[in-house]
């Protein structure tokens, strides 16, 4: 690849921050379901119905290395921030870098079936 299709430029930073957003709020919205007792134990299968596709989208939009690290560690430093302990980000990051792994592999693109 040329040296323009692998490094990150200003737009795709923006797009980073944008679908990090989009994914942020749409994990705190459907994580209001833990105001119902019963409804919290459906919350993972619930949010990976609505943030996967989220995800997907990210990962068409931007073909390019480090994205997905930089994208995925957003979320979990939110969370930090916002008082979780120091675990959400250091699990998220090794997640992140075995996902940017198997990326790296596929050389950032999808296959067709």
């Amino acid at each position: 690849m040329s040296q323009s299709k692998t490094r990150l430029e200003v737009r795709d930073l923006v797009t980073i921050g944008v679908f990090g957003v989009i994914y942020f709020v749409c994990m705190f919205a459907v994580g209001m379901m833990g105001v119902v007792p019963i409804l919290y134990l459906l919350y993972p299968m619930v949010f990976g119905v609505v943030g996967g596709p989220i995800v997907l989208l990210f990962m068409a939009k931007v073909q390019k290395p480090w994205a997905l690290v930089i994208f995925g560690m957003i979320t979990p430093i939110i969370m930090f921030l916002f008082g979780h302990t120091l675990l959400v980000p250091g699990v998220a990051l090794v997640t992140i870098l075995v996902a940017e792994g198997i990326r790296r592999i596929g050389k950032y693109r999808f296959s067709s079936l």
